[in-house]
């Protein structure tokens, strides 16, 4: 596993999220994900995961969108979700659902 706080500064360094945001997904505040980009204490490892998966799940969708789009896929209701926000299905920790709607764009199923 990445050192947390290189897949926290990735996830920044995409403009795809802020630390408000990276909070929200670590189900923390934005002064613990400052911590962590210090180093000064370390998320716990199923956080961790959490935010590696967010990094896969972004360079996923790189092909497909611009930053833009890429970010609305994230922040608002998509059908395939049921409805829900990728996002918040990043928080809970279900990249399975959101992967596979992923997958149905590598197969040219859904755009």
């Amino acid at each position: 596993m990445a050192k947390p706080s290189n897949t926290l500064r990735s996830l920044l360094a995409t403009g795809l999220l802020d630390r408000k945001e990276l909070a929200w997904i670590g189900d923390t505040t934005e002064e613990f994900v400052l911590r962590w980009l210090d180093n000064e204490a370390l998320p716990d490892e199923r956080v961790a995961r959490r935010f590696e998966q967010t990094l896969t799940i972004l360079s996923r969708l790189d092909p497909y969108y611009s930053e833009n789009e890429v970010r609305n896929w994230l922040l608002y209701p998509h059908p395939q979700l049921e409805g829900e926000r990728a996002i918040d299905r990043l928080r809970i920790g279900d990249t399975w659902s959101v992967s596979k709607t992923i997958d149905r764009l590598d197969a040219c199923g859904y755009l």
